[in-house]
């Protein structure tokens, strides 16, 4: 197999062209650099293929550091210019992990497992090496599909494990929601009992006063009707003694012909008839 990152020369075309002239596989990126490096890279093989009577087969191409997890249109443009068919394009997903695994000098597919690098790379592989891994013994091919299981595994607890922390995050933000509105719920309900509880003060004094000047007023009308029973039991005396004057009066009216000095006592009980009578009119009035 021959494999070819970047940059070529005629020694490079010439190995891929004998190489496992039956299989080659080249890896690129999706930008307009790479893509007509690789395609000068394939008329050079196939140039020099020719020249040594070699059969070539363009098994498979890799998109490395892909921004798209599909690349559609770089998938595209791959097929109308490329020999290639749909199924043999394959994309491996630019990945921090596998970038700071090779920075740390470790092996993404061994010390990473359950990066998107080693994910979609065995599974590419896998395809790609179909016609080579055929002619495996049972033992590599076990070894190789452990390998491509674990790696799955791994990617699948990966995936689990931020779905879960994902979820928390969700349930966190559920929770502070909920707190928010519980304490603006909370902080509503406190005012409104403040606002009841010093409309019930107000109220209680209002009453208080409300209830001071009714006492004020039975006392004043006790008062009053006291004032009154005694206006009633002097108008009683007065009437009294306004009768017995009557009678006095016509006791002496019926000798006054015969008696001067029963005539003066008349003319004074009449004037103290009058002031008596006087007295009750103004009683009466008050």
């Amino acid at each position: 197999m021959c494999k070819v990152v970047e940059g070529f020369s005629d020694q490079t075309a010439s190995t891929c062209a004998v190489a496992d002239s039956f299989l080659m596989v080249m890896v690129m990126e999706a930008d307009a650099t790479s893509f007509y490096q690789q395609k000068n890279l394939i008329r050079r093989v196939n140039s020099a293929a020719e020249e040594l009577n070699e059969n070539t087969s363009l098994r498979g191409i890799i998109i490395n550091k892909a921004l798209d997890s599909e690349e559609n249109g770089f998938r595209a443009r791959l097929q109308e210019t490329l020999p290639i068919a749909p199924g043999q394009i394959h994309v491996v997903p630019l990945d921090p992990d596998a970038a700071r695994a090779y920075k740390g000098q470790e092996m993404p597919r061994y010390d990473r497992t359950d990066s998107q690098f080693s994910y979609f790379l065995i599974n590419a592989f896998t395809v790609i090496m179909s016609v080579v891994t055929a002619q495996w013994s049972n033992e590599r091919v076990e070894k190789r599909e452990s390998l491509r299981v674990e790696i799955d595994r791994a990617r699948m607890k990966r995936l689990l494990g931020e779905r879960v922390r994902s979820g928390l995050r969700l349930v966190m933000a559920g929770l502070f929601a909920a707190t928010v509105v519980s304490l603006g719920y909370i902080a509503y309900i406190d005012s409104l009992a403040r606002e009841e509880l010093a409309q019930t003060d107000e109220a209680v004094h209002r009453t208080e006063e409300l209830q001071g000047a009714v006492a004020m007023a039975g006392r004043d009308l006790q008062s009053g009707t006291a004032r009154l029973a005694e206006k009633e039991s002097t108008l009683q005396d007065i009437t009294r003694r306004e009768t017995e004057l009557a009678s006095q009066i016509a006791t002496l009216s019926a000798v006054l012909d015969d008696n001067t000095e029963a005539n003066r006592k008349s003319i004074a009980l009449e004037t103290e008839l009058k002031r008596v009578r006087g007295q009750a009119n103004k009683l009466s009035h008050q």
